[in-house]
C-alpha cells in the first residue's frame, strides 16, 4: 500500500506535463507524438526511443513543440512500439491523452502491453487505443 501511495504522489507531481510511464516487467517503450497540436517538426516533437522498465519521460503541456494550444485539456495522440530483449514487437499502437495527463504502459514480459490513461487530476481517462494504426511512421 505504501508503494502505491508513493507512486500516486510521484504521478501527481507531474500533473502539469504529459508523461509516459513504463510499468512493464522488462520491455522498453519507443514513443513518438503524432502531429496534431504539435508545434515542432517531425524531428523536434516529443519522441523517446528507449524508456526502460520503471522509467518515464514527460513534456510540459505549455511547451509549444508538445502542445500548440497550451491547454492541459487538449487531446494529443502518441504512437508506441515496445521491444523485448532488443527486438521490436510486431505491432504498434496509438493512444490519446490530455496534454496535462499521463499514460501508463503495463504488461508482463513479452506480452502485448496495455495502456492506462489519466487526466491532470488523476481521474481515469477514456482514451482511444488503436492497434496497428494505418499511416503511422516510426522512423528513428
Amino acid at each position: 500500500m505504501k508503494l502505491l501511495s508513493l507512486g500516486c504522489l510521484l504521478l501527481v507531481s507531474y500533473a502539469h506535463a504529459f508523461c509516459v510511464y513504463n510499468f512493464t516487467d522488462d520491455d522498453s517503450v519507443w514513443v513518438r507524438q503524432m502531429p496534431r497540436f504539435t508545434g515542432g517538426t517531425y524531428t523536434s516533437r516529443f519522441k523517446h526511443e528507449n524508456i526502460g522498465p520503471g522509467d518515464s519521460q514527460c513534456c510540459h503541456f505549455s511547451i509549444h513543440d508538445c502542445n500548440t494550444t497550451g491547454d492541459p485539456n487538449t487531446i494529443l495522440q502518441l504512437a508506441f512500439q515496445t521491444t523485448h530483449d532488443g527486438v521490436a514487437k510486431d505491432f504498434m499502437f496509438t493512444v490519446t491523452l490530455p496534454a496535462g495527463g499521463w499514460v501508463e504502459i503495463r504488461g508482463e514480459s513479452g506480452a502485448s502491453p496495455e495502456a492506462f490513461v489519466f487526466t491532470d487530476v488523476g481521474d481515469k481517462y477514456d482514451h482511444e487505443f488503436i492497434n496497428n494504426p494505418r499511416g503511422v511512421l516510426l522512423l528513428k
